[in-house]
């Protein structure tokens, strides 16, 4: 599972939290997650560690993006067609083309 809290615009309070929780539910219950988050430590909210945040974003690889079997955007608010570049925006409507899954929290 990849979680995705990149945001372009007003940054949400839990973002961090939200990382923490499917991090969390993902130990519990035997699946794997990683966070992209080159946002980490800014803005409002508790800030995850250093070294949470993939280094670069996966959907700049669609190869990487389909070894996901679900993606959480979690109030990534400024991510929409125009936040996304031409390459990440044609990996995610692949992905999404080939049964990936989505889960969007709120201003996703």
């Amino acid at each position: 599972m990849l979680v995705n809290g990149q945001t372009r615009g007003f940054r949400h309070e839990h973002i961090p939290q939200t990382e923490w929780m499917v991090q969390q539910l993902g130990q519990q219950h035997g699946f794997n997650v990683e966070i992209w988050d080159p946002n980490l430590g800014q803005g409002p909210g508790q800030q995850a560690p250093p070294g949470t945040s993939l280094t670069e974003s996966p959907l700049l690889d669609l190869n990487k993006l389909m070894e996901y079997d679900t993606l959480v955007f979690a109030s990534t608010v400024g991510i929409n067609a125009a936040g996304l570049n031409a390459t990440e925006l044609a990996n995610l409507q692949a992905y999404i083309r080939a049964g990936g899954r989505i889960v969007a929290v709120h201003g996703a």
